[in-house]
């Protein structure tokens, strides 16, 4: 069994959309075009280069309920990559629109 080394990269970029996830209904999908990261002090930063990429983070649907995300919208949080090499998750309570 592989493991999963421990990381967080802060992403800033803008809501390219938002879709029903695969993760079950208690995610929503977010893609990103990605601006910029930064490493979290003490993580790996599985996202460096990303800039210019769109990646699509699984962010918690309660999470999103309480913020007003928009296509075209400014996104700034922080995530982490799962089991797989395309699985983001956001920490719920960095995202900031």
């Amino acid at each position: 069994m592989a493991q999963i080394r421990e990381n967080w990269t802060d992403v800033r970029g803008t809501v390219v959309g938002v879709a029903d996830s695969e993760a079950g209904p208690s995610f929503k999908d977010v893609s990103i075009l990605v601006d910029g990261t930064r490493t979290v002090r003490g993580f790996a930063n599985f996202l460096k280069g990303a800039a210019g990429k769109t990646v699509v983070v699984k962010v918690a649907a309660d999470t999103l309920q309480s913020v007003s995300m928009k296509e075209g919208g400014s996104i700034r949080c922080r995530v982490r990559r799962g089991r797989k090499p395309d699985d983001w998750f956001a920490k719920g309570e960095i995202v900031v629109v």
